[in-house]
């Protein structure tokens, strides 16, 4: 079928490249935002779609919008069999939608109608999801409201974060992008409609997502949270290091690059790649969120579920470089090897409270939250660069304590 393609970021790169190498449709033009000022010297750059397209000597347009007349007239010209729309950042127009003799087919990173919106892929990592998958839809005016044509599922693993679960759901949309195409050409595709009681909105995220508090939140939103806002905005957070002893204190600007659970935690299911959506079920075991997930996934899923993620191991022998503790009246699980007091301070009468770092365990640095005790494996100080919580703690934190502050 002649394509006209739009979309901007690395994800809708990879689903044109998809298109592209098949060899199965023309792509006649790709459409994609203008270039935007960036990096320290804000020098224009091209989108991702841009350069591929260029590349591949496929012709591209970046209009504002739709609005002026010489645009819309302009894409119609192309008479396109249909358009392929991913994560291109406009609303479309019904009368451009309609243009198409096949309409237009969005590839949307959620199973809809859960996390309609820009950032479905975060969201779904911050709320706690166990699954998440591609949905191909029939695009309409409303915001990723039109029916499906096919949606598969793809399990989260617990420590996947939102740059690992971008490049598999890309690849998968490549994939489910052509079965929906080739269906659509045979005159095979079978629409279903969204619930919309069911749907949710995956907003934007902003630097202020990516901030950290380890004073009030619990272990697991804290690790869900770190992976969703990984790589951006970023798990930011400020540790006060402290010299009890001589009264002195600094504050460390951090950003929290990885991190686990530091319990141990029971496998947890993740599934595989799934056959066309015919069927709806409700998802086995989602997010927090209240409203419970409704998936249009065909009930082969089941049987195709296997253990992927093994458990994430607790803390082991005790490394602790010279790292101040407060540790009073703090209490361990039998199996777990206390920290070495030896040599080392602690704040005088005063138990640990959330926030506090409690020592390095295991290659990580372990930190009080309300619950329990989340562990951090990579920071990267302010100007600084990546390091292990070892080194971290040696080059920055020797003989010295240390708490997270509240935001």
């Amino acid at each position: 079928m002649k394509t006209v393609f739009m979309g901007t970021p690395d994800f809708a790169a990879a689903i044109l490249n998809a298109l592209i190498t098949s060899g199965q449709h023309e792509v006649i033009a790709a459409y994609t935002q203008p270039d935007r000022p960036s990096g320290r010297g804000q020098a224009l750059k091209a989108p991702p779609v841009k350069e591929l397209a260029l590349a591949h000597n496929i012709p591209v347009y970046q209009p504002l919008n739709f609005k002026a007349e010489e645009d819309r007239a302009q894409i119609a010209a192309l008479k396109a069999d249909v358009f392929v729309v991913a994560a291109y950042g406009l609303i479309l127009p019904q009368a451009l939608l309609d243009m198409p003799r096949h309409g237009a087919v969005n590839v949307h990173a959620s199973l809809l109608p859960r996390y309609r919106g820009a950032a479905p892929i975060q969201r779904a990592i911050m709320d706690g999801c166990k699954m998440t998958g591609i949905t191909i839809m029939q695009m309409e005016a409303g915001l990723d409201t039109g029916p499906m044509l096919l949606q598969r599922a793809l399990g989260i693993g617990i420590n996947d974060n939102a740059a690992a679960l971008h490049d598999e759901l890309a690849e998968l949309g490549g994939k489910l992008l052509l079965e929906a195409l080739e269906k659509m050409e045979q005159g095979q595709a079978n629409a279903i409609a969204q619930d919309n009681s069911r749907a949710n909105y995956a907003a934007k995220l902003t630097k202020a997502d990516g901030f950290l508090d380890f004073t009030n939140t619990t272990a697991r939103q804290l690790h869900n949270t770190l992976r969703g806002v990984t790589p951006w905005p970023g798990a930011r957070a400020r540790l006060e290091k402290a010299d009890w002893a001589r009264g002195k204190t600094e504050i460390i600007e951090l950003l929290l690059e990885e991190g686990r659970l530091a319990e141990e935690s029971p496998a947890e299911e993740r599934l595989t790649e799934k056959g066309p959506a015919e069927k709806e079920r409700p998802a086995k075991e989602e997010c927090r969120a209240s409203e419970p997930a409704y998936n249009a996934v065909d009930e082969a899923a089941s049987e195709n579920a296997k253990n992927a993620n093994p458990d994430v191991k607790g803390p082991g022998q005790t490394q602790q470089a010279g790292l101040q503790t407060q540790q009073t009246g703090m209490q361990t699980q039998p199996a777990r090897t206390q920290p070495q007091q030896a040599g080392l301070q602690t704040q005088p009468d005063r138990q640990a409270q959330p926030g506090d770092v409690l020592g390095l365990y295991d290659d990580a640095l372990l930190v009080k939250t309300p619950d329990g005790v989340y562990a951090l494996t990579r920071l990267r100080p302010a100007g600084g660069k990546s390091l292990r919580a070892a080194d971290f703690v040696n080059g920055y934190l020797k003989n010295s304590g240390a708490r997270f502050l509240p935001g």
